[in-house]
C-alpha cells in the first residue's frame, strides 16, 4: 500500500532537504555570483573585503579601467553552440523497428517545436559556462489540451534550483534524495494555485509583518534558509512569498513474477503503488515451478518512487503522490559545461583572476603613462 505522510512529516522532511542544500552549497553560490558579475563586466568587486575597488581607485584619481575578455569568450562560446546546434533523432536499436524510432522522433520534434527548445537549450547553454549549471523544467500543462496536457520546457534559473548535495553523479535521477525549486508568489497567485487551502494563505499573507515575516504557520528553520527576499514587495505594493516545490524519492525493494509468453510483470505481495498489478506469493512461487521457461521470479528490484510536496512559508499547499501519473524520474535536469568527480565548473571560474591582473596590470600603465605625460 502506499505510504501515508503527515503534513508536519512532510514539513520536517522538506525543511531538513532545505537547510542541507543551503548549506552544502553556500561556496558553489558566491561562486555563482563571482562569476556571473565578471561575465557581466562588474570586475572591480573585491568579494574578500566587501569593497568597490572601482569607486575607490576613482576617488584617488586612478583608473580603474575593464577589458571584458570574459565576456567576449562566453558570447563566442554561446554563438558557436547557436549556430551548430542539432535536433535530436531516435535510432532504432537491433531488431527494433525503424518507424517505431521515427514516431519518437516526430513526437520530441512536436514537443521541442511548441516549447521553442532551440531558444531555451541556448539559455541553459549560457547559464551552464557563467554560472556551472543550466537548468531545464518539463512539466504538463493542461490549457490547451485539457484531455491529455500538453508538455512544455522550461529554462529556470540556477539561483532557484537547490539538488541534493550528496549526489556526484551528473545525472540525478541515479542517486539524488530530491531536488527544489523556488519562486514567489503573492496572494491571489497563491489561492488560485491553490484554492483547497485559500482560507489558510489568505491569513498567511495578512499576518505578514513589518518585518516581512509572516506570524502565522512559521518555520524558523525554512526560512533562516530560504533564499534572500523572502518576502518582496513588487511594483503593485503585494506583498510576495517564497514558495517552494520539492521532488523527493524514496525507494522500495520489489520482488516481481515475470510472464514472459504475455510480457507482464506483477508485483509479489503488497505493493507501493495502488494501481500496480500484484500476485499472491504462493501462486507466483507454483506457477514458477510448474512451467520455468515461461514464469520466472525477480527478487530484491529497487525502486524509486517519486514525490512533489509544495510548501509556502511552512504551509503544505499540496503533496502529489503520483505527480504527472507517477513518473518516476525528475522532470528537471541540469547541463555542466565541465563535471570533475561531482565537482561542477564553470568556463568563466578558471579565467577570473588572470581577467583581473589583465585590468589591473592595463589600468596601471595608463595611470603612469598619464603621470609621467605630465
Amino acid at each position: 500500500m502506499a505510504v501515508e505522510y503527515k503534513d508536519e512529516d512532510l514539513v520536517k522532511r522538506v525543511t531538513d532537504y532545505y537547510v542541507e542544500a543551503d548549506e552544502g552549497s553556500t561556496e558553489l553560490r558566491a561562486e555563482q555570483k563571482n562569476c556571473q558579475d565578471f561575465a557581466a563586466g562588474r570586475q572591480w568587486y573585491d568579494p574578500i573585503n566587501g569593497q568597490d575597488l572601482k569607486k575607490a581607485l576613482q576617488a584617488e584619481g586612478k583608473y580603474a579601467l575593464t577589458y571584458n575578455v570574459i565576456g567576449a569568450r562566453v558570447n563566442q562560446l554561446s554563438g558557436q553552440q547557436r549556430r551548430l546546434r542539432t535536433e535530436p533523432v531516435f535510432m532504432p536499436l537491433a531488431g527494433a523497428s525503424l518507424h517505431g524510432a521515427k514516431m519518437l522522433t516526430e513526437t520530441l520534434q512536436h514537443v521541442r517545436h511548441g516549447s521553442k527548445a532551440v531558444y531555451l537549450e541556448s539559455q541553459m547553454f549560457l547559464d551552464g559556462l557563467v554560472q556551472a549549471f543550466g537548468w531545464m523544467e518539463a512539466t504538463i500543462e493542461m490549457a490547451d489540451d485539457p484531455f491529455r496536457g500538453e508538455i512544455v520546457l522550461s529554462v529556470l534559473s540556477p539561483k532557484d534550483i537547490w539538488p541534493d548535495p550528496t549526489c556526484r553523479d551528473y545525472d540525478l535521477n541515479r542517486k539524488a534524495r530530491f531536488i527544489i525549486k523556488t519562486y514567489q508568489l503573492d496572494k491571489e497567485q497563491a489561492q488560485e494555485l491553490y484554492p483547497s487551502k485559500f482560507d489558510e494563505l489568505g491569513s498567511l499573507f495578512d499576518s505578514i509583518d513589518k518585518n516581512g515575516k509572516p506570524i502565522e504557520f512559521a518555520n524558523d528553520d525554512l526560512y533562516d534558509h530560504v533564499p534572500d527576499g523572502t518576502v518582496i514587495v513588487d511594483v503593485r505594493k503585494k506583498r510576495q512569498l517564497t514558495a517552494v516545490d520539492c521532488w523527493w524519492r524514496v525507494w522500495r525493494t520489489e520482488d516481481r513474477f515475470v510472464d514472459n509468453t504475455e510480457l507482464k510483470w506483477f508485483i509479489i505481495g503488497e505493493s507501493s503503488d495502488d494501481e500496480a498489478p500484484t500476485v499472491d506469493k504462493e501462486k507466483a512461487t507454483l506457477l514458477a515451478k510448474l512451467d520455468p521457461i515461461r514464469y520466472k521470479i525477480i527478487s530484491g528490484i529497487v525502486v524509486p518512487l517519486l514525490y512533489k510536496t509544495s510548501l509556502i512559508y511552512g504551509l503544505v499547499v499540496k503533496h502529489d503522490k503520483k505527480p504527472y501519473g507517477g513518473i518516476r524520474n525528475y522532470p528537471i535536469y541540469r547541463f555542466c559545461p565541465n563535471w570533475l568527480d561531482g565537482e561542477a565548473l564553470s568556463v568563466v571560474s578558471p579565467a577570473i583572476d588572470p581577467q583581473r591582473e589583465l585590468n589591473k596590470r592595463t589600468s596601471l600603465a595608463i595611470y603612469h603613462l598619464g603621470q609621467s605625460a605630465n
